[in-house]
């Protein structure tokens, strides 16, 4: 049998491609991709939306803290006591400075764990003290007249007296009692959403697959001749015999 009388069976080769596999295995690296880009969008609008999702690992467990991504832009008016509010609620030292630079030395003091209400009598026996501001008989705050300092029993509906000052709460001030209101202007922080900026969600909307198949035969193949061949060579000798005269 002559072996280069084979020809190629192209159609055949075709058909043995596994093409479904490979439009699958394509259509599935499309759909991570484009899950990819969603969870980039994503993050990138919890970022604009001011707050950043921070992960962090504790002793083997997984903790998510935010932080604030707001920019400053413009200013904002807003009470003494709200600005106080802000200075011990933000851990932004930028921000913590640019407040206490608008606040008068005169109208805040170091904090403690509670708030405090100045009171002008010893409310442990006197029944007609004043409070300032105005926030009786609740077990949440420290009361305090000079030196001393009281806090309110519910259980008994009693005042008591505080034998060791309350510890100052460091990085914390507070609104000194009796301090008039006014209002000042704060850096405004906004989100990049309330500056009218969106996130942009990227889709693979129309997609074009392009599939090139190589088909290469090689042949190869080797001949051999053999030829052998053996003769022999025989003598003739004749032999006359004949008379003479």
């Amino acid at each position: 049998m002559n072996m280069f009388s084979q020809n190629p069976r192209i159609g055949q080769e075709l058909l043995d491609v596994p093409m479904g596999q490979m439009i699958e295995s394509m259509a599935m690296s499309i759909a991570k991709a484009q899950m990819a880009l969603d969870s980039n969008s994503i993050e990138v609008a919890e970022m604009m939306g001011g707050l950043s999702p921070v992960k962090s690992e504790i002793g083997g467990k997984e903790f998510i803290n935010f932080k604030d991504s707001r920019v400053f832009f413009g200013k904002e008016k807003v009470k003494v006591s709200n600005a106080i509010d802000l200075y011990n609620s933000n851990t932004d030292q930028a921000y913590r400075a640019s407040i206490k630079d608008k606040l008068q030395t005169t109208e805040y003091e170091d904090g403690y764990s509670k708030d405090v209400v100045n009171v002008d009598k010893d409310i442990t026996t006197a029944t007609d003290a004043i409070f300032t501001p105005d926030n009786q008989k609740n077990a949440e705050v420290y009361y305090r007249k000079g030196t001393n300092w009281y806090s309110y029993n519910s259980i008994s509906d009693k005042y008591e007296t505080i034998t060791n000052t309350p510890t100052k709460v460091a990085g914390k001030i507070m609104l000194k009692p009796g301090t008039p209101e006014r209002f000042v202007f704060l850096p405004q922080r906004l989100s990049m959403l309330e500056l009218g900026f969106s996130p942009t969600f990227y889709q693979f909307v129309d997609t074009i697959i392009k599939v090139s198949i190589s088909i290469k035969f090689t042949r190869e193949g080797s001949s051999s001749v053999d030829i052998k061949s053996d003769s022999k060579a025989q003598a003739i000798v004749l032999v006359l015999v004949g008379e003479t005269a």
